[in-house]
Order: structure tokens, then sequence, then C-alpha cells
């Protein structure tokens, strides 16, 4: 038929280009297994994060999850998958068992005056979602992430000089700590210790011209702060792999796809 092939993204990253692509859809494939006492899970290709959570959640065991309930596992993992407990366990693909075809913020929060909102306490497994509250429903999203060399006065002043209009969120993430450490998987140590997502809705045309515009106007007041990298389910429509991965990453990638997948049937939202 001489068509591409392509999974749909589950979760905050349903963009890119489909035209003369057969679209897949997992959604059906949610099956979720947890094995206690193995500290172990079995997910179908569709399952999203947050019913992984509910499944785990009461035996005292969590999942190395992201910001959001509704973006599924295998996409998120295949991804590198960056976690609220990547400091500690590092990425999520480095604790995959097995694959199955077809299967310090708070020291600058505690500092800031004037009316805040500060929500800090405990959070359930299954609530993790909640965290940052990101929108669940289908919306045209328009993200754009930037890996920060550190966070200090200067820094937390320019993301805090002015209202964030238009965007919805402005987060600051803490890394480090295992996801610093030489590991086995190809993203390789993060050595930046801060992650910044910037997220707006593209609900019309001149919308999504001042989110692009709000946000490259934080990176370019941030300056040198800003390493240029980038988490590979971070990158935005526009940018490209080898922002994510070394070098010598890029060039096993692209042997393996040649490999693989010669003639391109097969499509990922951001090629190596």
């Amino acid at each position: 038929m001489g068509l591409a092939v392509t999974a749909q993204a589950g979760g905050h990253g349903a963009s890119g280009d489909v035209d003369g692509v057969i679209l897949l859809r997992t959604k059906a494939l949610d099956s979720v297994t947890v094995w206690p006492d193995k500290r172990v899970a079995r997910v179908g290709a569709g399952a999203p994060w947050g019913k992984v959570l509910a499944e785990a959640g009461p035996h005292g065991l969590a999942g190395l999850a992201g910001s959001s309930p509704i973006v599924s596992v295998v996409g998120y993992t295949l991804g590198g998958g960056l976690s609220w407990f990547g400091r500690k366990y590092g990425w999520a693909a480095d604790s995959v068992r097995a694959p199955e075809e077809g299967a310090e913020a708070t020291r600058i929060l505690d500092g800031i005056g004037g009316a805040i909102a500060d929500e800090r306490g405990p959070v359930a497994v299954a609530d993790l979602g909640d965290i940052t509250s990101e929108p669940t429903d289908p919306g045209p999203g328009m993200g754009r992430a930037e890996l920060l060399t550190g966070l200090d006065d200067a820094t937390a002043e320019t993301l805090l000089a002015a209202p964030i209009d238009p965007l919805v969120g402005v987060q600051v993430r803490h890394l480090g700590g295992a996801l610093a450490e030489p590991g086995g998987g190809p993203t390789g140590p993060v050595a930046e210790p801060y992650l910044l997502y910037m997220l707006g809705l593209a609900l019309n045309p001149q919308l999504a011209q001042a989110v692009r515009g709000k946000q490259a106007e934080l990176t370019g007041a941030l300056g040198a702060v800003v390493s240029g990298r980038k988490p590979y389910t971070f990158l935005s429509p526009g940018e490209q792999a080898t922002a994510a991965f070394p070098a010598e990453t890029i060039a096993r990638l692209r042997a393996i796809r040649q490999a693989a997948n010669p003639h391109g049937v097969i499509r990922a939202n951001y090629s190596v």
C-alpha cells in the first residue's frame, strides 16, 4: 500500500505528522496485572499510568509514573520515562524486566513572600496525577521543556518576575540523584539538576503564536542556564531526537532503525 504505520500517542504527546499514515490505537489493550510479592506489574500496550497506580497503591507499591495519569505506560517508558521518583530510581525504562511483542525547590518555595498556593503534603499513589493537575481531556496542548544547569536566586526571580499568561502552567522539577548516575539506558546521565516545563493551549492560531512567544521569552530570559538538551518524552513539534540522546546513542538507534525498519514503514513522532 505504500503507507507508514505509527501508534497513536496516549496522553500529552498526541501530535505529529500523520498524513498518509495508518494510525494504530492501543487503548483497548489496557490490561494490568500486579504481583505484589514480586513487586512487578504486567501492562498492556494501551494501559494508562493512572490505572497501574490504582492497582499498585493498595499493595503499598507505585510505578515510576510521570505527571499525567492518562499517559500510556508503554509509550512513556519507551521514551525513557522521567518520573517523580527519578532522583531515587532513575529512568522508568531502566526498570523494565522484559518487553513482550504485541504487548532544592523547597528552599525557594519557603523563601517566596506574598500570596501563593502551598499544597505540599502526602499524596496517595493513585493520585499522583493531581500534583500538577494537568488537563486530561483531549485538547491542543503546546508544551516546551528545557533542562536547567542550576536554579539560583536570579533564575527563580526570572521565572517569577511576570505573569505566565497565556501559559496555563510553568513547572520546575528537581532531577539529579539516580538520573545523574551512569546507567544502562540510552539517555545516559542527566547532569542538569532541574527541568523546566511550560504548557499552553493552542485553541486558535493567535493563541498558539502567543504561547510560543511566551515560551521563547522565558527561555531566552534564562540565558546560559538553559543547557539545550531535552528528555525524549518532552520534545515538541519541530525539535529533533538529537537533542535528547548522545551522538553515540543516535548512531546506535539509526543502525537499529535501518536493520528493523529499512523502508520507514513504522514512523515515530521524533525520528532518529
